[in-house]
């Protein structure tokens, strides 16, 4: 079951058919009610759609929280450690819709997500060129990644980093915007 909705949103989203999209991944997340992969493709559904308060709340969610180092490595147990491998799975439908979801992360300055977001498309699409660059170029901020992670409050809109957007210039979402 879990196989057959994360292909059915990769589908959708690839279609470009957000309203399909959206309620394939809330069917994932109902199942599985703390998936990353559902919470995270909901939040880019939201973005593309005009609803960027829900997308920063659901890019919220799915943040996993320092003090949560005693916890399982996937939060929502076996199932979702099963959604996330096929989500991620070579020639899995999802690539395109990772590398946006690491390009709208980048964007709102989460430089965490959006560099584990860019490595599932890579992961997902060995060999992806463009999403390979937009992980150099997220790595290659001072300190990697890590640095100056600006996650933006719950509502609010962030300022884009100037360094990497000119490193970013000309990316565009897959699924068109």
């Amino acid at each position: 079951m879990i196989s057959a909705l994360v292909e059915l949103l990769g589908s959708f989203y690839q279609s470009v058919d957000l309203n399909m999209a959206e309620a394939s991944a809330r069917s994932l997340l109902a199942a599985i009610p703390e998936d990353t992969v559902a919470t995270l493709f909901l939040g880019l559904v939201c973005y593309r759609t005009g609803r960027l308060p829900e997308a920063l709340r659901f890019f919220s969610r799915a943040e996993r929280r320092p003090d949560e180092s005693d916890v399982p490595a996937v939060p929502g147990g076996p199932a979702a450690a099963e959604c996330l491998n096929e989500a991620t799975r070579p020639g899995s439908s999802l690539a395109h819709g990772w590398y946006d979801l690491g390009l709208v992360l980048a964007r709102h300055g989460r430089y965490r997500q959006a560099a584990n977001a860019l490595a599932a498309a890579v992961a997902s699409r060995p060999g992806f060129a463009e999403a390979q660059r937009a992980m150099r170029a997220i790595s290659s901020r001072p300190h990697g990644p890590e640095a100056g992670d600006r996650t933006p409050a719950v509502g609010t809109t962030q300022p884009r980093a100037p360094s990497l957007e000119s490193r970013l210039t000309g990316t565009t979402l897959c699924g068109k915007p």
